[in-house]
C-alpha cells in the first residue's frame, strides 16, 4: 500500500449480500455522500475515472475536508485509498476487504491505518481520545455500508 502507518483500528461485519453487490457500493467512489451521513458533499479529483488515482474530496459535517486518493483497486475484493490530514492525524489509509462466506454473505472488514502529528503530545491524545473515536466511526461506517447494500439490494427486488 503506502508507507508504514503506526496504529491502527480494525473492524469487520457481516453484509447479507454478495461481495458483488458491497463492491458495487464502495466502488462508487464519489457515491459515499449516500450512505456515510458524516459526508455532506462529494467531488471528483483529477481525471481518473475508475481505479488506482482516482480521488475525491470529501467536505465532513462539523470536520473540514479530506482529499482520498485509491490506491488499492481489486473488484469485488479490495479497496483501499491514502485520505489527507485531519485534525490530529497526519495521514491515513483506509482498506476495505471482502470475502464471501459460502452462503450468500459477504465478511467485510475495513482497517484504518494512522499516523498522528504532535510527537509525544499526538501519542497522548491518540492513548486518551482518538483511538476510541475512530474505532467507534469504523463500526459505524461498516453499519451504515451494511444498511445501505441491504437497502440497494431491497430497491432492486433481490
Amino acid at each position: 500500500m503506502t508507507d508504514e502507518l503506526p496504529h491502527v483500528v480494525e473492524g469487520a461485519r457481516t453484509v447479507e449480500a454478495p461481495p458483488e453487490a458491497v463492491w458495487a457500493v464502495l466502488s462508487d467512489f464519489h457515491g459515499v455522500d449516500r450512505w456515510a451521513p458524516l459526508v455532506v458533499r462529494v467531488s471528483a479529483l483529477g481525471d481518473v475515472a475508475t481505479g488506482p488515482g482516482m480521488a475525491r474530496r470529501c467536505e465532513l459535517r462539523w470536520l473540514g475536508r479530506v482529499d482520498e486518493v485509491v490506491n488499492v483497486w481489486e473488484p469485488a475484493k479490495r479497496i483501499g485509498y491514502r485520505v489527507t490530514a485531519l485534525g490530529p492525524v497526519q495521514a491515513s489509509q483506509s482498506l476495505w476487504e471482502l470475502e464471501p462466506d459460502g452462503r450468500g454473505s459477504t465478511r467485510v472488514r475495513l482497517r484504518l491505518s494512522y499516523r498522528m502529528r504532535f510527537g509525544v503530545a499526538g501519542g497522548l491524545l491518540d492513548a486518551l481520545v482518538v483511538r476510541r473515536v475512530l474505532a467507534r466511526n469504523l463500526g459505524g461506517a461498516l453499519a451504515l455500508l451494511r444498511r445501505h447494500v441491504l437497502s440497494e439490494a431491497s430497491a432492486r427486488g433481490s
